[in-house]
């Protein structure tokens, strides 16, 4: 991935990727399991092209995705780096109908102020919290606190890493 990064081939793999995601979503949802929705991590350089919405939006087209049905995910850091510019490729993804989810929450350097600002659906709190759950104090806090604001904010929540019921 990081070489893919340095040059235009993330553009190209990222294309192939969403396709590959609406094709297979398309597939589950006709297989009777027409709630389920999936997401695909898109990296900086994806993210702030002017024609990042088009790979998704011929997707859904092609493969008759409904609107919310297929997220992006962007990391806490990656957001964080250009707020501003990243807000303007957020809104332009949304009026596609695709969801928004920060992906590896609470291991970056969020700004809470642009939580309430940036146009997101979804937050995923890192499993870095989740393993060392129920155990440390200091997780747990941190883990109400996120889904507590989330739902504040009318974000949905996703725990990463949930391996016990105690998790």
């Amino acid at each position: 991935v990081p070489v893919a990064e340095a040059s235009d081939l993330i553009i190209t793999v990222g294309k192939w990727v969403v396709d590959t995601a609406a094709r297979q979503l398309a597939i589950w949802r006709a297989l009777h399991a027409p709630h389920v929705t999936t997401s695909v991590n898109v990296s900086a350089r994806q993210l702030l092209r002017a024609d990042m919405p088009e790979p998704a939006r011929h997707a859904a087209n092609e493969y008759g995705i409904e609107r919310g049905a297929l997220l992006f995910e962007l990391t806490e850091s990656l957001l964080m780096r250009n707020p501003e510019q990243c807000e303007i490729a957020l809104e332009a993804i949304r009026r596609e109908g695709i969801g928004v989810s920060i992906d590896d929450f609470g291991t970056g350097y969020s700004s809470l102020a642009h939580l309430q600002t940036l146009p997101i659906d979804q937050i995923k709190i890192d499993q870095s919290f989740i393993c060392t759950l129920p155990e440390n104090a200091g997780s747990a806090a941190i883990v109400d606190a996120v889904i507590t604001m989330a739902r504040s904010l009318g974000l949905s929540v996703v725990a990463e890493g949930v391996e016990t019921d105690t998790q």
